[in-house]
């Protein structure tokens, strides 16, 4: 009996794993449901954050100056001391502590909510930590985004190498409403989620239908509430 449990249940090595989310996913996510982990992925997504943080870093501090001499809302003078701060602390590499912190925190509030969701709203069974394990596993899929992404942002000197829908409006629009709308339909970001979806649906036995329908309301639903604030805060 044991011998059979073995052959049903075979074990999913670290590589295995990890090249599942991408070509096995529902397989992948299935095996994770009963050996829920999260510490591989979210380690190597985090060291690569990091250094690609680190090697932008001059590019992201140059656009900073670009918008601050650009606002009407910051004086002169003001200006002048801001990008100085901003010139000063340039060289400070231990902020960059603060990228894996803030993706662990991400991760945190991603699991967070979609286990709220599964859980209590659509009345499912599962844990906190699977839910995790299956949120880490799915943005697995930011190495090969910035696979792609680096070496263009790096090439072209601009960050705002674009993946997204907001690839059907010209860039002149880049601070209209639908381009900025546009912007959150990320190739990278819709293939996360329906990652998140499949792993949803893995852990709580869930139809696909069901758990994406879930996942994705809360996507478009936090889409709506960060332009709209965004909106408040510019009118203010």
């Amino acid at each position: 009996m044991e011998e059979q449990t073995a052959l049903e249940k075979p074990q999913l090595g670290t590589l295995a794993r990890l090249w599942g989310v991408i070509g096995s996913p529902t397989h992948t996510f299935t095996y994770l449901r009963d050996n829920p982990t999260w510490l591989l992925p979210f380690l190597i997504v985090a060291i690569a954050l990091t250094i690609f943080s680190w090697r932008v870093a001059p590019l992201s501090i140059e656009e900073g100056k670009k918008r601050i001499m650009q606002s009407e809302r910051i004086p002169q003078e003001k200006k002048e001391e801001i990008i100085q701060k901003m010139e000063q602390g340039q060289g400070a590499n231990w902020k960059m502590l603060f990228v894996p912190i803030g993706f662990l925190l991400t991760l945190a509030v991603q699991a967070g909510v979609f286990y709220f969701g599964a859980s209590l709203l659509l009345g499912g069974e599962g844990s906190f930590r699977q839910v995790f394990s299956a949120c880490s596993y799915a943005n697995f899929v930011t190495i090969p985004a910035l696979v792609i992404k680096a070496p263009l942002i790096l090439a072209k000197n601009n960050l705002h190498i674009q993946t997204s829908l907001a690839l059907l409006l010209p860039t002149e629009a880049a601070k209209s409403l639908p381009y900025r709308f546009l912007d959150h339909f990320d190739f990278f970001q819709i293939w996360i989620l329906i990652l998140v979806s499949i792993g949803i649906s893995a852990t709580y036995r869930f139809n696909l239908k069901k758990s994406a329908g879930m996942v994705f309301s809360w996507w478009l639903l936090w889409i709506i509430l960060s332009l709209a604030l965004r909106s408040l805060i510019k009118v203010f």
